[in-house]
């Protein structure tokens, strides 16, 4: 699958929904439980853009997060992070962020923490295959 300089596999049951603001979501209608949802942004040249900061400051968006939350961090590669965690609203979250070629990715999966392990396996498969081309 491609879409704008990124290429993805997508397991056969899934789609790609596009919104009015450029984001993108991927559900299955039939078996999901939650969606992942894609942001791709153009960082200028002279922007010092650090994974960590610039997931933090993604995390403070999040309704009901807290600093105080247990996560689990995950640094990839030097270009690719990933962290999850549970709302106090008991809300599981896995985010990705990538950063290549000037273009920054966040990805973002939520569902119901009771549900997380029904779906969470394929939505791992689908992040890693994600290639941002220049």
């Amino acid at each position: 699958m491609k879409y704008q300089n990124l290429i993805f596999n997508l397991p056969m049951g899934y789609e790609i929904n596009e919104a009015y603001n450029g984001n993108i979501t991927i559900t299955n209608k039939l078996i999901g439980v939650g969606a992942i949802t894609i942001s791709r942004y153009e960082i200028p040249t002279n922007y010092e853009f650090i994974i960590q900061n610039e997931l933090n400051d993604f995390l403070i968006t999040i309704e009901n997060y807290s600093e105080n939350l247990k996560r689990i961090d995950k640094q990839i590669n030097k270009n690719r992070f990933c962290t999850e965690f549970v709302t106090l609203k008991k809300i599981f979250w896995k985010i990705w962020i990538f950063y290549e070629y000037g273009i920054a990715i966040f990805i973002s999966y939520n569902c119901e923490a009771i549900f997380k392990r029904s779906e969470v396996f394929v939505i791992d498969e689908i992040v890693k295959s994600i290639q941002i081309k220049s």
